[in-house]
């Protein structure tokens, strides 16, 4: 019985070891695939409300079409790696780790091509941006 017990410890620590060793070499503890995915949920769960107004000097300017008279203007920029969302005097990180960021609105779509420093590439389709 002992000998299953300290083999589950080894086991274990072992398994920590590594978990250690991957954070270790990703700085925000997610790999560029998990973070894009993240995003590119959260951001299908949370812009509904969004409306896309323009992409103007690396910004992509944004209203929340609540529907009230003050719809709040916002962006979307890359600074120093991260991708950020800026509202009033506020900053929301939604990415870390990015090299480049590409937007490619259309009439009936916005697409975004995210470049991880890692070197992986991802794009994200954002069709209710384009909604009336």
């Amino acid at each position: 019985m002992s000998l299953v017990v300290v083999a589950l410890v080894i086991h274990s620590f072992s398994w920590l070891l590594q978990i250690e060793r991957q954070l270790a070499t990703q700085p925000s503890g997610l790999s560029s695939s998990m973070e894009w995915h993240l995003f590119s949920s959260n951001l299908d769960n949370t812009s509904q409300k969004w409306r896309f107004l323009k992409v103007e000097d690396g910004k992509v300017w944004f209203k929340e079409a609540t529907g009230r008279e003050n719809d709040q203007l916002f962006y979307i920029d890359h600074v120093n790696s991260q991708l950020r969302k800026r509202k009033n005097n506020g900053v929301e990180l939604l990415l870390d780790h990015v090299e480049s960021v590409n937007y490619f609105p259309s009439e009936i779509d916005f697409r975004m091509e995210v470049t991880f420093i890692d070197g992986k590439k991802y794009q994200g389709s954002f069709p209710q941006w384009m909604a009336e």
